[in-house]
């Protein structure tokens, strides 16, 4: 087959074309002031495997032609998508595993074309969202890491990743939370970094997490804390560190054996031991 032309429109208003062998599997063109691009040709490379569209000045993007592609690596991290994303066409990318929608101005989201897919990993972090239904996400059983830090969310429903049982990483800390649940983590027996920090929380419950054996790190750091009890984390056998710096503490409840993890917060906090 003959090479296949990718054409697009630059910020300066000039167009420019980027040739691509037919057997081409991965497509780079970040930070190449893209502010328009047809990915209609994209439909010929039956080997494509990777598109990196970030770091451009892209305020559209139709995601169609990528309907029948094997694609499994997207990005669109860092365009100014403000106005929407349509992402309905991704439904039908069987073989999608990660998605990156980092820094795109994202007002709102549906998550509900990611449903069905094998997708391991998500990032939806650095956007304006300010509520986010994560209910999609309960059929991604392979989802290891998800990331929602530092959007605009003053409350977040964790229930539907209850079911996703091979989750490592979880961050959805840089929120303006005021109250969070943490009780259907219990059922991700795999999870071992949550990252809770730079919220508006004033308590917090950590006793869903007793059951996590994996548990290597958790960030607490910079928020509104005043108290807390760490005594359910004696059970996380592989926790490392613990961040409750930047938080006006008054108290720590620790059991007497705290185990080998790292506790970082100011030297004037009371720490309280007991069983």
């Amino acid at each position: 087959m003959k090479d296949i032309e990718l054409k697009f429109t630059l910020s300066t208003g000039l167009e420019s074309t980027e040739r691509l062998s037919s057997s081409c599997s991965s497509v780079t063109l970040s930070r190449q002031n893209i502010r328009k691009i047809d990915l209609t040709p994209l439909r010929l490379l039956s080997n494509l495997t990777w598109l990196d569209l970030s770091h451009n000045e892209m305020q559209e993007i139709d995601l169609k032609p990528l309907e029948s592609t094997s694609i499994q690596y997207l990005s669109l991290s860092y365009n100014h998508l403000s106005e929407g994303l349509d992402i309905s066409p991704l439904a039908q990318t069987t073989n999608l595993r990660r998605l990156r929608l980092t820094g795109c101005g994202l007002r709102s989201i549906q998550l509900s074309p990611l449903s069905r897919l094998g997708l391991e990993q998500l990032s939806i972090a650095f956007n304006k969202l300010s509520e986010v239904d994560l209910s999609p996400l309960s059929l991604c059983d392979r989802l290891e890491m998800l990331l929602v830090n530092r959007n605009r969310l003053r409350e977040i429903n964790l229930s539907p990743i209850s079911r996703c049982s091979a989750l490592r990483l979880l961050n959805i800390g840089d929120n303006p939370l005021q109250q969070l649940n943490l009780s259907p983590l219990s059922s991700c027996p795999n999870l071992s970094s949550l990252v809770l920090n730079k919220t508006l929380l004033t308590e917090v419950d950590l006793t869903p997490l007793s059951a996590l054996q994996g548990l290597t790190a958790i960030d607490m750091s910079e928020s509104r804390l005043e108290h807390v009890d760490l005594r359910p984390l004696s059970t996380c056998e592989d926790l490392k560190e613990v961040h409750l710096l930047g938080n006006p503490l008054q108290a720590v409840l620790v059991p007497h054996e705290m185990g080998n993890y790292v506790l970082h917060m100011e030297d004037r906090v009371h720490v309280d031991r007991r069983p």
